[in-house]
């Protein structure tokens, strides 16, 4: 699923619209070359993912004792103070921090202010130069175990505006759907922006350009898997 189809699709692209209940820094383990080729050819993507707040932060907003993004502020900092302490996770963490801070991957968090449950779709839509639209809808958040091969069992269903009129039909729906929840105009779901203090931690990590990414990307995999690749498949990794 990785390199058979998001990874292709996202080189091909402009423009990445996802939506997604759970996103992990360490989908960036396999997708980070594709990504930095996507943001040297000037594309540009959106995220908009769930926070993970407990019983109490969803009470306190219901209560009114305690505000949306101020307790959405305090998860994703814990969060990322957790992360950045992850050392298996640097090059992930690398890549994330660099492309948020270059303007090329934005980050919008979106929750249900007035239900007990979490924001939980997981859709996506890719758009070249040309307008071809390719989107997707399926059980797959954006985490490495939803992409990998290695990781869980998921399930993907494709669609391409160029296929029939119907699936372009599709593909400007899932588009327009996207577009919406990003400017927060889907009723039921409140979309913030990526709180500022959570942002300036992660640009803590942040290169000052794409091409300070390029160069050997076998440690990713060494320390994500748990053990160092023989001296054979990090002279294949590396070229």
């Amino acid at each position: 699923p990785a390199s058979s189809f998001y990874a292709p699709c996202l080189r091909h692209s402009i423009t990445y619209l996802r939506a997604a209940g759970y996103f992990r820094s360490s989908v960036l383990a396999l997708m980070g070359p594709a990504y930095i080729d996507f943001a040297k050819s000037g594309g540009r993507a959106v995220l908009i993912c769930s926070p993970e707040m407990d019983e109490e932060d969803i009470q306190a907003i219901k209560r009114g004792t305690a505000s949306a993004e101020d307790r959405v502020a305090d998860r994703l900092t814990e969060d990322l103070d957790a992360l950045l302490r992850d050392a298996s996770l640097r090059r992930p963490v690398e890549i994330l921090a660099t492309l948020v801070a270059l303007g090329i991957l934005r980050i919008k968090i979106a929750f249900r202010p007035d239900a007990s449950g979490i924001y939980h779709e997981k859709l996506g839509c890719f758009l070249d130069e040309a307008g071809a639209r390719v989107s997707f809808i399926g059980s797959a958040n954006e985490t490495y175990s939803a992409w990998s091969d290695k990781g869980n069992f998921e399930s993907v269903e494709v669609f391409c505006s160029w296929d029939s009129t119907r699936d372009e039909a599709r593909t400007q729906k899932h588009e327009s759907y996207l577009r919406s929840l990003v400017q927060n105009d889907v009723p039921g779901v409140h979309v913030l922006e990526f709180p500022e203090a959570a942002q300036l931690k992660l640009f803590e990590r942040a290169l000052g350009s794409i091409e300070d990414l390029d160069g050997p990307r076998a440690n990713t995999v060494a320390l994500l898997s748990g053990k160092k690749p023989d001296g054979h498949q990090v002279s294949a990794l590396d070229s």
